[in-house]
């Protein structure tokens, strides 16, 4: 089960940007990790196997450079194929997601789940 950062309306948005730097921090720490590697791409950016394709050679050439794969954290195309890969690789996973995703959130397949702050300026949705 990951670590998850919840938004909360009691903070403010720098102690929320403090409380994701910790555990960023404490999860490279743990893992004796230098650095994360971000994958992104909706369900809809190509076949799943050319996708699984990709991300496993990928995935697989970064292994031994000691990172975290950071993606959505939701069911679907890119991010869930990636942690899928990250897991079975023994790589960890950060997921980043609005509060709205969480249905869709691979909670379990995480090692750090970051719910993002609504967006102050304009509108955001996922999906």
């Amino acid at each position: 089960m990951a670590v998850e950062i919840l938004q909360s309306p009691d903070y403010s948005i720098n102690q929320h940007r403090k409380q994701v730097e910790d555990a960023i921090r404490d999860l490279l720490a743990r893992n004796n990790l230098r650095a994360i590697l971000a994958l992104s791409g909706g369900s809809e950016d190509g076949s799943e196997e050319m996708i699984l394709d990709i991300l496993k050679d990928l995935i697989l050439n970064v292994k031994d450079l000691h990172v975290a794969i950071l993606t959505g954290g939701t069911k679907g195309g890119v991010p869930e194929i990636g942690i899928r890969v990250a897991r079975e690789s023994s790589i960890p996973t950060i997921g980043v997601l609005p509060s709205r995703a969480r249905k869709y959130a691979l909670l379990d397949d995480l090692d750090l789940a970051i719910e993002t702050l609504p967006p102050s300026i304009g509108n955001a949705s996922f999906g």
